[in-house]
């Protein structure tokens, strides 16, 4: 038995058949034009529900190709990177990020970067409601009310309602008495109590932790800041 090769269809090929569904043709006529089975065009088509997604945009708060390129030949200048996001009118951490990961100074290109950024904003994202029963189940009510998914939306928007924490930040949330004891912060400056720590010290002792294979209690910061959004730990 003869197999043919696996298809991967262009933007502008999963395009045409997206405009071709929408006037009504059948799979069959579909995959006819592609010369290929209609069992190869099905799976494009259901992962939406047959319904056609909505055309990707890039949003206006990250970098673009343009300023990818005047990093790239900033770097290419040996300029400092501080330089490099002054002239971007863009924050220095923001320029250190993107080309921490993208390879750093010598390998960075802006071309290859900007597709890894476009590549990566795909990533599939888990439903709320797969994970939330309780919200699951409150919509559900609603809908056998007979609300539309617009009334939900915007009676959600405006009732207060909790969400749940990760056990380890509850677990984290427990055991804070023990770390920080009766102060009121989990790392006190040591210049003053009523301060919280310096960033760069925390970003120290993190790096020495790490060096030594250790785990330490500042992890905790950064696992409530992503639980809570505790910024003054």
């Amino acid at each position: 038995m003869k197999f043919r090769t696996r298809t991967f269809y262009t933007e502008k090929q999963k395009s045409e058949m997206w405009d071709r569904w929408q006037r009504g043709e059948s799979l069959s006529s579909i995959s006819r034009r592609f010369d290929r089975a209609s069992s190869s065009i099905f799976p494009h088509l259901a992962v939406t529900g047959g319904i056609r997604p909505p055309e990707r945009t890039r949003s206006g708060r990250v970098l673009s190709l343009a300023e990818r390129e005047e990093i790239s030949r900033g770097l290419a200048a040996s300029r400092s990177l501080r330089s490099i996001a002054r002239d971007l009118s863009r924050s220095s951490s923001t320029i250190s990020r993107e080309v921490r990961r993208n390879g750093g100074r010598k390998a960075y290109r802006a071309a290859l970067s900007d597709q890894h950024a476009w590549d990566c904003a795909r990533r599939p994202k888990a439903c709320k409601l797969s994970f939330n029963e309780a919200l699951c189940c409150l919509i559900a009510r609603k809908l056998r009310l007979k609300w539309s998914p617009k009334q939900i939306e915007g009676w959600l928007m405006r009732r207060p309602h909790r969400v749940p924490l990760p056990n380890r930040a509850v677990a984290l949330l427990k055991e804070l008495p023990r770390i920080s004891g009766t102060s009121s912060l989990l790392y006190p400056s040591v210049r003053s109590l009523k301060k919280p720590i310096s960033e760069n010290k925390l970003e120290a002792q993190r790096m020495v932790n790490q060096i030594n294979g250790q785990r330490s209690d500042l992890e905790t910061r950064d696992i409530l800041a992503d639980a809570v959004g505790w910024q003054s730990l």
